[in-house]
């Protein structure tokens, strides 16, 4: 079991991949808060990186984008 985050809603709380967690209202990064992060839009993407309506995030650090393409390379 995880540690209790304080002001989660632990109803709608729903842990997502590379460390990244939301709820309703909120988002957070390894139990903290991102302050600004829209819940309602938030995707975490895997490998750190995560996005939501506002930008793109990398290991919980928000950068502010038009859109974030995901492309998936075959290595040899």
């Amino acid at each position: 079991m995880g540690e209790k985050l304080s002001g989660a809603n632990a109803s709608s709380f729903r842990s997502l991949v590379a460390g990244y967690a939301k709820d309703s209202y909120n988002v957070y990064y390894m139990g903290k808060k991102l302050s600004g992060a829209n819940a309602s839009s938030f995707q975490s993407l895997g490998a750190g990186y995560a996005k939501d309506s506002h930008g793109t995030y990398f290991m919980g650090q928000r950068y502010v984008t038009k859109e974030i393409q995901i492309v998936q390379m075959e290595l040899s």
